[in-house]
């Protein structure tokens, strides 16, 4: 417990102050009456000249160092901070409640001293002529009076610069501080340069700073808002005070308070105590550190109220909604505590100092404050942890080309007319940094690898979008799903597994009739890592294995990019290594045909047939109901025989016995559609009719088979006019995408089959 007889020095603050004047040592306020009579305070005053001005810079953050700052005393902070004593301008500089977030102020204040004014209290006259009666001082809850006043004032500056402005932490702490802080202290010296003044001004425009101007001697309501210039300005021409005889003294500066007790004895049962200096900073201390983290939540619910760094146009608080809505809660929950907090230690402070309750000393009753300040700030650790791995999901997701997005960019997406495929990265809440970064890196690249091959030819590409998979989304994203519940699933996957899930969002390539989602490894597009074999496949699956387009990379280096047939490489597809192609054409049944093989060594088969296998595409309908497409490789020399190629369309298409198909070869142009006189009929894979009339003598090729040209003379078929069905020099120009085959290379053009249901009769 401090001297309660001892005589304390306080701040005037702004606050109208004369000699004599009672003050409220338990609530640190100043009264309105005089104790003394004021006829005898002016015989009574002592005058002397104390001229002197200083100036201070420092960055200050915490309620003590700004005190420190101000010379303000720990009694009359904690007062402040209490909300017992209300000052305006200081009051506010130093209980930071106020400030929005977590920021750096660099302060500059300017303290000038004039004169000191004193009662001679060895002043018999004065001492003894008390105006108040014991009554009214208790009434008033008076316990000193001012007894001695320095004038003079004093003016402060401040920027301020938020952390959610900073472009960096980096930033906030290091190149703003350095900057201003020397612009200030430069000024300070420099006696009214303009040209540090200007320097000044140009260093604050170059940040996002809010500034506060505070001085004792105007009406600065009147006055604000300041903006940079204004205060440098200010601050620039210093204090128009004098210490000479008739000048402006300016206004009270610091008061000297003496007990009450030693003018009137009627008083001495008026009690009074004082926290010793410790316990004030202690009480400063816990209060202070409910500001701070007050702050800090607002500084993370400013960031998420902000654009985002892949779309400004976009809020963090609608990509993060469950987490954006728990910070606010939580943010509310710190502003109760604080509240609470200010009116507890007032009322501990009043019980205290007026002995009303002395039982609970300064460091219990922090114990009991710290409690629920500490479950906070675990909390806030918690949250700013999270956000940070937000931030890391975002900025990883766009350096991959898969920028996070809102549930509407995928809705937008989806509407969009065409063949072009959505791709989706769904990320979970809590993903490992180790997995987030191999869902975009392994799996990312090839997928978008593997989907842009699929879309040569497209005009629209594929859109590539990260959504984070918060639970506030679950209903509106849901209602996105398709009939195999993908999103769904993926959703779950997600959760459970905290990785990243992808989903695409388009036409598979055997049904073009409608769009849908699948997810990665769900249906007919995937992932296959053999450990054992150590490759890789991403693409298009069927029952499990690679079934379609895809790419794998085997455990050399080597890359295979092309179709698959249950498994196998077969149709059109290319084997690199870094740069250089090794093999380049068809494959088929897991083997390069890199050329023609020459029939039964004929040098009429070679020329008639360029080539030994080719591309069929068969597309299925009933009537005129398109019912899906398959496409694969095919032999066309005399070890292939008809019967492979009808099982093997029966496989692709999923024909099962009974399911009955006539199978015509097309062959398409600009100039119109060819049809094929060989036509085969099947009993799901096995040949039922067909391809060739009895007696048939020509080579058996089908469905590439020779057929006569139709501009042929009437006398007979020219030979030489005889071509392969679908390489033939007539009867229809070659499409320039498709010219005369020369060397085997990826412009193959498919042969088209068109299988039309034999319905029973």
């Amino acid at each position: 417990m401090a001297d309660a007889d001892a005589e304390i020095v306080v701040q005037a603050l702004g606050r109208l102050s004369f000699l004599g004047q009672v003050y409220d040592a338990t609530t640190g306020t100043l009264g309105i009456a005089s104790l003394f009579d004021k006829t005898k305070v002016a015989a009574a005053t002592v005058t002397t000249p104390t001229p002197r001005t200083e100036a201070e810079v420092k960055i200050v953050k915490t309620a003590k160092e700004r005190a420190h700052l101000l010379n303000v005393s720990a009694s009359v902070s904690v007062s402040i901070c209490g909300g017992t004593v209300t000052v305006r301008g200081f009051g506010d500089y130093l209980d930071r409640s106020d400030t929005r977030e977590e920021s750096v102020t660099i302060t500059g204040v300017i303290r000038g001293r004039t004169i000191h004014k004193r009662l001679d209290l060895s002043n018999e006259p004065l001492v003894t002529n008390v105006v108040l009666d014991g009554d009214q001082i208790r009434a008033s809850g008076a316990t000193h009076v001012v007894t001695a006043i320095t004038y003079g004032g004093s003016v402060l500056g401040s920027f301020s610069q938020g952390k959610s402005d900073a472009s960096s932490d980096e930033n906030i702490k290091g190149s703003f501080s350095l900057s201003i802080l020397q612009g200030i202290a430069g000024l300070a010296k420099a006696e009214g340069s303009a040209d540090i003044t200007s320097e000044l001004a140009k260093k604050a425009k170059g940040y996002s700073v809010s500034t506060t101007l505070v001085a004792d001697y105007i009406d600065y309501v009147q006055t604000t808002p300041y903006t940079p210039e204004q205060v440098i300005e200010t601050l620039q021409q210093g204090l128009p005070f004098s210490s000479d005889e008739g000048g402006n003294v300016g206004v009270p500066l610091e008061l000297v308070l003496t007990p009450i007790s030693r003018f009137d004895r009627q008083s001495s049962a008026l009690l009074f105590q004082e926290l010793q200096e410790e316990d004030l900073l202690r009480l400063m201390s816990m209060y202070d550190d409910i500001v701070d983290l007050k702050q800090r939540r607002t500084t993370i619910r400013i960031q998420l109220e902000a654009g985002s760094v892949t779309n400004p146009a976009i809020q963090y608080l609608t990509l993060f909604p469950s987490f954006s809505d728990a910070c606010e809660a939580r943010e509310s929950a710190v502003e109760a505590i604080r509240v609470q907090a200010k009116a507890e230690l007032a009322r501990f402070l009043r019980d205290y100092r007026t002995l009303t309750n002395t039982t609970k000393t300064a460091e219990e009753f922090v114990a009991e404050s710290r409690p629920k300040y500490s479950t906070e700030l675990d909390l806030y650790a918690a949250d700013f942890d999270q956000w940070q791995q937000l931030l890391q999901v975002e900025q990883v997701a766009k350096n991959h080309n898969f920028p996070l997005c809102q549930l509407s960019d995928i809705e937008l997406a989806m509407n969009r007319p065409g063949p072009n495929s959505l791709i989706v990265a769904l990320t979970p809440p809590a993903v490992s940094k180790i997995s987030l970064l191999n869902a975009y890196r392994a799996w990312g690249g090839d997928i978008k690898r593997w989907q842009d091959k699929d879309d040569e030819g497209n005009n629209l590409k594929a859109e590539y979008y990260t959504l984070y998979a918060d639970a506030a989304l679950d209903v509106p994203l849901l209602k996105l799903d398709g009939t195999r519940s993908s999103i769904a699933l993926a959703l779950t996957k997600a959760r459970d597994g905290a990785k990243t899930v992808h989903l695409k969002y388009g036409y598979r390539k055997a049904n073009t009739a409608s769009k849908d989602w699948t997810m990665l490894n769900q249906d007919w597009w995937g992932i296959v890592v053999d450990a054992k074999m150590k490759t890789r496949y991403i693409g298009e699956m069927k029952d499990g294995v690679p079934h379609g387009h895809g790419v794998v990379t085997y455990v050399d280096g080597t890359k295979y990019d092309g179709e698959w047939f249950y498994g196998q490489r077969d149709g059109i597809g290319e084997i690199t290594r870094g740069s250089r192609i090794i093999a380049q054409g068809l494959f088929l049944d897991g083997e390069y045909r890199p050329e023609k093989e020459a029939i039964d060594g004929e040098l009429l088969n070679t020329m008639l047939y360029p080539y030994s296998s080719n591309i069929i595409e068969v597309n299925a309908y009933r009537k005129s109901e398109w019912l899906g497409r398959a496409t694969m490789a095919i032999g066309l020399d005399h070890i292939y025989k008809v019967e492979g190629t009808a099982a093997k369309i029966a496989r692709a298409m999923g024909w099962k016995d009974g399911q009955r198909f006539q199978l015509t070869p097309l062959y398409l142009s600009a100039s119109g559609t060819a049809r094929s006189p060989y036509v085969l009929v099947v009993n799901g894979p096995k040949i039922e009719s067909g391809p060739y009339p009895e007696g048939y003598t020509r080579s058996k090729r089908w469905p590439d088979d020779l057929i006569e040209d139709v501009l042929n003379d009437a006398d007979g078929a020219d030979w030489l006019a005889d071509r392969s069905f679908t390489r033939r020099l007539s009867m229809f120009t070659p499409l320039k995408e498709y010219p005369m085959p020369g060397i085997l290379t990826k412009r193959f053009q498919a042969i088209q089959i068109e299988a039309m249901v034999v319905e029973s009769e």
